[in-house]
């Protein structure tokens, strides 16, 4: 991706069971995107480790290890106390084996190793990044169990565990159930720069996958290791996982969606399972800002929008995208759009349903910033098998601000022109509950029939606004063309 794609306009009012197999990607980068082979593991050129079961030899299985070796750069996991040695399996899972860490074991990298120095360098807004992609099964439930991790005893530690019903990175995204996945499931967290031109300053972003899909993100600083080791299967606390691991693959640089996705190919390929989004008639991509995102949600990630419209439309994981990046403009969604969005649909041979609108954070006059929005989606449109859910600012209908209800009002009274370029329109702008917002005190000023219990500031819903904001998304993914 240009470098200039990165640079977001942040703009001041809008903030930022049954055994499983799961896929970790942690993800802090970005480049071109390219089609890999499918034997072949996408990116070489920025990658710093995989550690590879089948790259163990001379063991028999169900013998234990005291070491693990990456066979890029030879970092070399290791357990000195043979109380913890995990335990090498073979013919675990498409004839290939696994390593085992059964509850109390670990493998541990030294502290200077290029994992780490991507970690901790990423929390630095001018950080190259990282993805780290982890296939492993459960073995039953553990609390907190590790998967790969420096520490969980400081707010933010690097963790990354399945607990035998979630999975999650605990400082950041926790608890993203993925019992009710019958195979497969992935994880990804992503960080990197908003960019020099963000109002502000620069901020990272970091985005969690689960299946390939992105489902959640946020604008919290993202992890480090805090100069703690990072642990395969358990970490510094001694917090251990119950799981079988077979591959962790890092890069040194940022994937994006459509490159997360290629990984995952390549992992579904490897392991003889299908694609997570096979299942599915169109993939769904949620794009936008800190709404999009959930900032005001609580009781976790569940209770997101994106989360939220998924369960309504029976998706599953992997079958969805929700990109939210806090005081996005229209101008920078368009930026971001020919590597995150546009090649989504040649990439996964399937429809791609693009679920957006940003609140009111494009610079300008109401006609100015109607265009950029046009603009954006006139781009969209040029993309084969792409389809655009829009929706207006969430302003009130009677908004006092002139500005605001001038941009939504243009949408209203353009009706046969955006349809050149929408293919479901939500009048966001309509909704009673998720309307016009106002700081409390208001509320009964601006928007009569607003009310705070739908409502977390003074322009974010709370669980229950996501929840109506949900069903609108709905409606408007179920009333695209069946075409």
């Amino acid at each position: 991706m240009d470098k200039a794609a990165w640079h977001l306009v942040r703009k001041r009012r809008v903030s930022r069971s049954p055994p499983k197999w799961v896929l970790i990607a942690i993800a802090i980068a970005t480049s071109s995107f390219v089609r890999a082979a499918a034997t072949s593991l996408p990116f070489p050129a920025t990658l710093i480790a995989q550690f590879d079961a089948s790259s163990i030899t001379g063991v028999s299985s169900g013998s234990p290890i005291s070491s693990w070796t990456d066979s890029i750069g030879g970092i070399s996991a290791t357990e000195t106390n043979s109380a913890h040695y995990p335990t090498y399996l073979s013919n675990r899972i498409n004839g290939l084996p696994g390593v085992k860490f059964g509850g109390n074991a670990d493998l541990c990298m030294p502290l200077t190793n290029p994992i780490q120095a991507a970690i901790d360098g990423a929390r630095s807004i001018f950080g190259s990044g990282y993805t780290i992609f982890i296939t492993f099964k459960t073995l039953g439930p553990v609390t907190r169990g590790t998967i790969i991790g420096a520490s969980a005893g400081f707010a933010r530690g690097f963790h990354v565990y399945a607990d035998g019903s979630n999975v999650g990175e605990h400082t950041l995204f926790a608890n993203i159930p993925y019992s009710g996945q019958t195979s497969f499931s992935t994880v990804a967290l992503e960080t990197f720069s908003t960019g020099t031109h963000s109002s502000g300053g620069n901020k990272n972003l970091s985005l969690i996958y689960v299946n390939g899909g992105a489902v959640a993100s946020t604008t919290t600083p993202n992890q480090t290791t805090d100069g703690h080791q990072i642990c395969i299967g358990g970490q510094s606390l001694k917090i251990y996982g119950n799981v079988e691991v077979y591959d962790i693959v890092a890069w040194a640089s940022p994937l994006t969606p459509p490159q997360l996705k290629q990984v995952e190919q390549w992992a579904v390929r490897r392991y003889g399972l299908p694609a997570p989004w096979a299942g599915s008639s169109a993939y769904n991509v949620f794009f936008g800002d800190s709404i999009t995102e959930g900032v005001g949600a609580t009781g976790g990630i569940v209770n997101q929008p994106c989360c939220l419209t998924a369960r309504l439309l029976g998706l599953q994981l992997g079958q969805w995208d929700c990109l939210g990046i806090g005081g996005i403009s229209t101008s920078s969604m368009s930026l971001l759009a020919p590597s995150w969005v546009d090649p989504m649909p040649a990439m996964l041979n399937m429809k791609v349903n693009l679920v957006g609108f940003e609140w009111f954070n494009q610079g300008g006059a109401p006609a100015i910033r109607f265009d950029k929005a046009l603009s954006f989606l006139r781009a969209r449109k040029m993309v084969a098998n792409l389809r655009t859910v829009w929706g207006t600012s969430t302003s009130y209908k009677g908004d006092p601000d002139a500005n605001r209800a001038s941009y939504d009002n243009a949408f209203d009274s353009n009706t046969a022109n955006i349809q050149s370029y929408i293919d479901s329109y939500m009048r966001l702008h309509d909704n009673a509950e998720i309307g016009r917002i106002e700081p409390p005190s208001s509320w009964s000023t601006y928007c009569p029939t607003c009310t705070p219990a739908y409502f977390s500031d003074g322009i974010h819903p709370n669980s229950a606004g996501y929840g109506d904001l949900a069903k609108i998304y709905a409606a408007g993914i179920k009333a695209l063309p069946q075409r």
